[in-house]
């Protein structure tokens, strides 16, 4: 706006110029007065030269300083219409006027343009996020299937390799240490042997935890009643441990049954890993708006307070349930065992639709 009134004050300067100097010629060659007495006489009170500068300003305002006055705002206009649609905002007051109103903002011509310009950038917007959720979407496809594939393949190779040597070494172990002769001649060797037996018979439950841990994260359409049950079927034919199940059917949103039946996996993995109990009772329980999960055991447990590091990986079960909005109450005396209690509240009746 500045630079407009610059130029609209230089102009008004070289048109009072010119006009003096047309003046003065005309006096000069056509009549009888001077430049001299233009400036010391009056016209009705007013001198001749104020008279002039007036009737300059009213002439140079006509022709330049309205037509740019309104060039100016017309400018203004598509700048701010401009600005809007880079930044975004397709909506703005601008946009809307010209959209709506009766009368042109800029020029119909202009604002047309404009509206085209709008619903190009907006369909483009539109495609850009669209674009980019299938590009999301697809990649956290093909990360889980990338994850799930290695799961399985180690899960594979381990079973196959690993664990059945472990296996082998124990049972002929166990046979060479159930002889008598050698407990009598050899005992010495004979307790290194249980020793060894011992580790053996360890490293398979950490075999079947890890085993436990790798195994497909997604129900694979079953419930999760049916996935938990079956879990606990598996794990009985492998382990000597008493499994006890009280389990609801319950239709919850996928991402949480998914979650869910993880944080199963991970405490199961963790009892047979740190516990060694005996007995673990898993329970899952339909409330009032709300879903319990607890799994017990009568193993070793832990003071919570003074052996956070023997508190079975709990941290990122605590941290996978506060993302679903639930809480986890854990309950562990040493020689007397674990409880771990998720609750997840939920509207059960919008899960159900």
């Amino acid at each position: 706006m500045k630079d407009h009134i610059k130029r609209l004050i230089l102009t008004n300067i070289l048109v009072i110029i010119i006009l003096i100097l047309a003046i003065a010629v005309t006096l000069r060659y056509f009549t009888e007065y001077s430049l001299v007495g233009l400036v010391i006489d009056d016209y009705y009170s007013f001198p001749y030269l104020m008279v002039l500068l007036i009737f300059s300003f009213i002439l140079t305002l006509a022709f330049y300083g309205i037509p740019t006055l309104l060039k100016y705002r017309r400018d203004r206009k598509i700048e701010q219409a401009l600005k809007s649609l880079i930044e975004g905002n397709y909506s703005s007051n601008l946009i809307a006027r010209m959209t709506y109103a009766p009368k042109a903002q800029i020029s119909p011509k202009i604002d047309q343009a404009f509206l085209q310009l709008q619903k190009k950038l907006i369909s483009i917007s539109n495609e850009i996020l669209l674009t980019k959720e299938e590009q999301a979407q697809l990649g956290t496809e093909t990360r889980e299937e990338i994850l799930e594939a290695e799961r399985k393949r180690i899960a594979r190779e381990l079973h196959d390799s690993v664990s059945q040597h472990l296996f082998a070494s124990s049972m002929i172990l166990s046979a060479i240490n159930e002889q008598d002769l050698l407990a009598q001649d050899y005992p010495a060797i004979s307790q290194q042997l249980a020793n060894v037996e011992q580790i053996i018979n360890n490293s398979q439950l950490e075999m079947r935890a890890l085993l436990l841990h790798l195994r497909p994260v997604q129900l694979n359409n079953k419930s999760l009643k049916e996935g938990i049950s079956h879990l606990l079927k598996e794990l009985a034919s492998k382990v000597k441990m008493a499994i006890k199940q009280d389990l609801d059917e319950v239709t919850l949103p996928t991402s949480i049954e998914d979650d869910l039946f993880r944080v199963v996996q991970e405490l199961l993995s963790n009892v047979l890993r740190h516990s060694q109990a005996e007995e673990v009772e898993v329970y899952l329980k339909e409330r009032p708006q709300k879903i319990v999960l607890r799994v017990v055991d009568d193993g070793l447990g832990f003071d919570l307070d003074e052996d956070r590091s023997g508190s079975y990986g709990l941290a990122n079960i605590e941290e996978r349930i506060s993302g679903m909005g639930g809480n986890v109450k854990i309950v562990s005396l040493k020689n007397q065992g674990t409880s771990v209690e998720i609750t997840i509240p939920i509207d059960l009746e919008e899960a159900n639709d």
